[in-house]
């Protein structure tokens, strides 16, 4: 038949009639004809141009009409410790006398460091400039410029991003860059944290050295103390027993006995000789020996009776031995108290002497300059940057775009 001229009845693969996809204006036409539109279409051109050359483009015109210069000024300094001279040798060795000197100065580099990426800085640099004012200028581009209105987190990650402090671990030197969008500016922010950062460092060393000298006049005020206190131990001890000196005493004591014993000895030895030799007791020779002898005996027994002394309030008799070993006591004990605090003394004027040195200090061997090029933003490499992300975006979505073509083809 005429009317079915378009179409081609063959047998199928289980002998039923089918439909040749070849057939001229059978069903597959219109699918062939879509891609053949496709193909035609330069939907691979127009893509290209719209996600890798149209934002390249975008950001070219901006970067180049309306982007903002910004200068750096950048500034270098080390944290060092000043070890005082000491005039004492046995306080002159580092391990006894402070910590480490390097990890010291690693922790405070680090310490001003975290200071100059905190927000405690942008506290403190208010009374000294108006941040404002420099980075939220309108005539700024708006990208880059300082939001008014912005939070103090938003400030902080703005910080952040203009200031850049950097700390060499190998050499512990800090490198600090700052950006502003006139050299003026740059110069001007560099110099205020310049300015914080050493008086940080001025205020750490002062601490050490106000806790190094209230610990030092602590000890003194201690040792001092316990000293006076063993001064009037031994005053009441001396009161309290009737003696000054008791090993002074006691001495003169032994001195003057064994003196008279000797004394005692000779007499009698002259006594017994002249009853030996038949002198009457009652002679005037003999009265007399017997006269020195009882005086002498009776300054013995009164010698000997020295040799006791009052107890403390209740009339007991203590032997002067006891005596003697508890002043002896005392005074070991005022001694040991003595040269403690002559000990804290001389620690006290030591750490008067290196107060008056500076423990801690900034030194700023590369001061802020005064930046006379923009080095930001560096402009051809965000645009290659910008061109490089859209067509690796551009390459993965037509990767995706024909895989999924050809799946529903």
């Amino acid at each position: 038949m005429d009317g079915d001229a378009g179409f081609i009845v063959s047998p199928g693969a289980a002998g039923q009639p089918g439909f040749a996809p070849d057939a001229p204006g059978g069903l597959a036409e219109p699918a062939a004809t879509r891609r053949a539109a496709r193909r035609r279409f330069p939907w691979g051109m127009v893509s290209f141009l719209l996600v890798a050359i149209l934002p390249t483009l975008i950001a070219g015109v901006y970067l180049v009409r309306f982007a903002s210069d910004q200068y750096l000024s950048e500034f270098r300094f080390s944290v060092r410790q000043a070890q005082p001279l000491r005039s004492d040798p046995g306080m002159s060795l580092p391990g006894l006398s402070a910590g480490n000197p390097l990890l010291a100065t690693l922790l405070d580099s680090e310490i001003v460091v975290q200071y100059i990426a905190s927000r405690q800085i942008l506290d403190d640099l208010q009374g000294e400039i108006d941040l404002p004012a420099l980075y939220a200028d309108p005539a700024h581009d708006w990208l880059a410029r300082l939001d008014p209105a912005a939070s103090a987190e938003a400030r902080l990650r703005y910080w952040k991003r203009m200031v850049d402090p950097y700390f060499d671990m190998a050499t512990g030197l800090v490198t600090v860059k700052v950006r502003g969008f006139t050299p003026d500016a740059a110069r001007q922010v560099a110099d205020a944290v310049l300015r914080r950062a050493e008086r940080l460092v001025n205020s750490l060393s002062e601490r050490a050295r106000t806790d190094k000298l209230a610990y030092a006049d602590s000890d003194v005020a201690e040792k001092e103390a316990r000293l006076k206190q063993a001064e009037l131990k031994l005053s009441d001890y001396r009161n309290t027993h009737g003696v000054l000196f008791p090993s002074v005493h006691a001495n003169e004591n032994a001195t003057v006995d064994t003196q008279m014993r000797d004394q005692l000895a000779q007499l009698r030895t002259t006594s017994a000789t002249l009853r030996a030799q038949g002198v009457s007791a009652e002679s005037p020779q003999m009265r007399v020996l017997q006269t020195r002898l009882a005086a002498m005996e009776g300054e013995q027994a009164r010698l000997q009776a020295e040799i006791v002394r009052p107890g403390a309030g209740a009339g007991e008799k203590q032997p002067l031995a006891l005596v003697l070993s508890g002043y002896d006591q005392l005074v070991v004990e005022e001694g040991i108290a003595g040269r403690a605090y002559e000990r804290a003394l001389q620690n006290q004027q030591q750490a008067r002497n290196e107060a008056v040195q500076q423990q801690i200090y900034l030194d700023a061997f590369v001061r802020p300059d005064l930046p006379e090029e923009s080095l930001y933003p560096v402009r051809w490499r965000i645009i290659l940057e910008v061109l490089l992300a859209g067509s690796a975006l551009w390459c993965l979505g037509s990767l995706v775009f024909h895989g999924v073509r050809e799946h529903l083809d």
